[in-house]
This record gives structure tokens, sequence and C-alpha cells, in this order.
């Protein structure tokens, strides 16, 4: 699933933009917003979109332009409402896993175990691994 907010950030604020090493067109003719988000909940390297009706869609990578869950620490960022922004969220019946991971740390002080603690972790795995 996705989150989707009227922002966005401006592509002219990251670096290598003319490799598209950290966004890159999906679609440069009018796709649907829905036919965008599946596109990229099906690219484990996607992390989230940009959309603009008739007009384009494209991939953002390695969490750039996480509008949703960053918002304006992103570089660029800007209210925008020719579109929206959409960011991947933790979908266990999407293409993405969950995973909630039990860690338990031993702490041992002057040789002797003084206490057992147990961390619970929520882990969004965007499509990297099946559990």
């Amino acid at each position: 699933d996705m989150e989707c907010e009227a922002e966005a950030c401006g592509w002219g604020s990251y670096s290598n933009v003319a490799d598209h090493s950290e966004w890159g067109y999906y679609s440069q003719s009018g796709i649907s917003r829905e036919a965008c988000q599946e596109a990229c909940l099906q690219n484990s390297a996607c992390t989230g979109i940009e959309w603009k009706e008739d007009d384009y869609c494209s991939f953002w990578y390695d969490q750039n332009c996480a509008v949703v869950s960053k918002g304006d620490d992103q570089p660029g960022w800007h209210v925008w409402n020719a579109g929206v922004t959409c960011e991947k969220i933790c979908n266990p019946s999407g293409s993405e896993s969950c995973a909630t991971w039990l860690l338990t740390v031993t702490v041992t002080v002057s040789g002797t175990v003084s206490s057992n603690i147990s961390i619970l972790c929520l882990i969004m795995l965007a499509g990297l691994f099946t559990f």
C-alpha cells in the first residue's frame, strides 16, 4: 500500500538527476495513479512515486522524497497541487513484506546476568525478503 500527500520535492535538488539514480520516469504518458502505484509496489527498488494526472509517473529510489515520513526535511520540498507524491508503507498483503522480530538482549554486569531485555522491532522490507 502507499500513503500519499499533495507535496513534492524539486528534482533539481537531487544529485545525479541526469543518470536517474535517485528518481526516474516510469511513464511519460498519462497512466492512472493506481497503475503508477502498482508498478512501484512491484518494483523492489522503488520506494515511492510522484504522479501528475495526464502527464507522468516517476519513481523515487532509496527513500528520496519520502514526504509522508520525512516531510519538509527533504530537499526541494514544497506543497504541490498538481499531483501527489506517495511513499510505500508496510502492507503484508501487497508486494512488500512486513516482519516483526523479537530481539532479546542480555545485560551482563560484573560477570553476572542482571536482566534480559526484549525489544520488539517492526521492520519494513520493501520486497527484499519474503517471510
